[in-house]
């Protein structure tokens, strides 16, 4: 017990780190609710909807709705498809995405510990007068989930890299914190700690600092 305690502090005390160092960028406030549902023992279905607020928590600048299935390929193996609709702020104007998505992650367990890799290709078509897009991400996690009083607990750390294969450049990268729980039987929390920088056209890499909160409805 004192071993997973003293992992679990590791964790979440990194938490804090990039914004010592990162204080000038952007606050935001990301908040997200979804229901997952198993179909059969391989297959489930997933709805999700997130509202984004910047400019230090003073306005509501993003929000999508994404809807999709997983199923499970083989052991470790879990193959998803998606389709995310996207309204956001361009110049002050709400404009539209309409970004269909498949992922491919592989899971597992270490030592205790649950890692995941998730793969990402996105296409991703734009409302307005911009040109369609072909997107990879990846993303890493490792967590460690354990029992304390009774609550179980999963704090996690978690990397998360964005290519355009359309211009073939690196354009985003995301760190995360945070500490999944579960609430009551069929409800599950995370709160996390995000750390982005993203490419701009003059070629500079401003940062946002990010407070995630999601909820789940799981059946």
């Amino acid at each position: 017990m004192v071993k997973k305690i003293c992992i679990s502090a590791i964790l979440l005390a990194s938490m804090t780190l990039p914004a010592f160092a990162f204080s000038n960028g952007d606050f935001q406030i990301w908040n997200t609710e979804s229901i997952d549902w198993k179909i059969d023992k391989k297959l489930s279905a997933k709805v999700e909807q997130e509202l984004r607020f910047g400019d230090n928590v003073t306005e509501l600048f993003y929000l999508h709705t994404d809807g999709g299935f997983n199923y499970k390929l083989m052991e470790h193996l879990y193959f998803g498809a998606n389709y995310r609709h996207v309204i956001f702020k361009n110049k002050k104007k709400w404009v539209q995405e309409y970004r269909p998505h498949i992922n491919l992650t592989l899971k597992g367990k270490w030592e205790g510990f649950k890692l995941s890799n998730r793969n990402r290709l996105e296409y991703r078509i734009f409302g307005f007068n911009k040109r369609d897009t072909i997107r990879y991400r990846n993303k890493t996690t490792v967590g460690y989930p354990f029992e304390w009083e009774g609550f179980k607990l999963e704090p996690y750390a978690a990397d998360e890299i964005f290519v355009s294969f359309t211009y073939g450049e690196f354009t985003r990268n995301r760190l995360y914190a945070g500490l999944k729980f579960d609430i009551v039987k069929n409800l599950k929390g995370d709160i996390f700690y995000l750390w982005q920088i993203s490419r701009k056209k003059e070629g500079k890499w401003p940062n946002t600092n990010v407070l995630g909160l999601k909820l789940k409805f799981v059946f």
